[in-house]
């Protein structure tokens, strides 16, 4: 008799786990037994607030199906940055657009994983402020001269990038991604003169890492972390 009642036992608690169980295996916590497909996620991306070109940005995630979404983000920041010896105005614009397919349903479970395909576009306009040397023959220069001249960068690329979701509370979730991929930079100096340039040095002799005018192109490297509230 006591091992019908343990067997009874334990099928009753097998099967209290199943339903709190998506056929992925994720556990259900109680504030998301009833919850429906999402429809709308807004996001803030608070880590772009400490980026060397920060920004204000906000997105939001619209669900096509449960497992598809798409997602576009928008950023603006305009701050004093050092140049040299003067603190210059800097404006930044930055966008990132996705698309993301998760690998469970998204409406029954806490954590969700995905894979997504991201196209990003980024603007940094500052001035930037150098020493030019006037009148030289040879090392000996009569003057030298503070220029300040216009600089902008335009970078675009797209990422490959992998992460998950999981909610804290009912509405309340985390975002975060880690992804790799391709980028391309374009600097434009239409009034800088010619002899202003020193190599990896700023005028007060700081080291300034800022790409001549020209197009190049390098490897993409983000990570990342969001803070989401589910609207519908």
């Amino acid at each position: 008799m006591k091992y019908k009642i343990i067997l009874l036992f334990l099928f009753c608690g097998f099967s209290a786990i199943a339903q709190d169980t998506d056929t992925a295996g994720f556990y259900l916590s109680p504030y998301r037994k009833a919850q429906k497909l999402p429809k709308l996620i807004v996001k803030w991306a608070f880590l772009s607030l400490i980026d060397p070109d920060r920004t204000v940005q906000f997105g939001a995630e619209y669900f096509l199906t449960s497992r598809l979404s798409l997602q576009t983000e928008l950023g603006y920041g305009k701050f004093l940055g050092y140049n040299g010896s003067n603190a210059e105005p800097r404006r930044i614009w930055r966008s990132r657009n996705e698309i993301r397919l998760y690998l469970s349903d998204y409406q029954y479970a806490d954590f969700i994983g995905y894979l997504a395909l991201e196209g990003f576009y980024k603007q940094v306009y500052t001035y930037k402020n150098e020493t030019v040397a006037r009148g030289c023959q040879g090392l000996n220069c009569n003057y030298y001269e503070i220029v300040r001249y216009a600089y902008q960068k335009d970078v675009w690329g797209i990422n490959l990038k992998g992460g998950g979701q999981v909610f804290l509370g009912k509405r309340v979730l985390l975002d975060m991604y880690l992804g790799v991929g391709l980028r391309e930079i374009a600097v434009k100096t239409p009034d800088k003169p010619s002899e202003a340039d020193n190599g990896w040095l700023s005028e007060d002799g700081v080291l300034d890492f800022s790409y001549d005018q020209g197009y190049y192109h390098s490897a993409s490297l983000v990570i990342g972390v969001k803070l989401g509230y589910l609207i519908r």
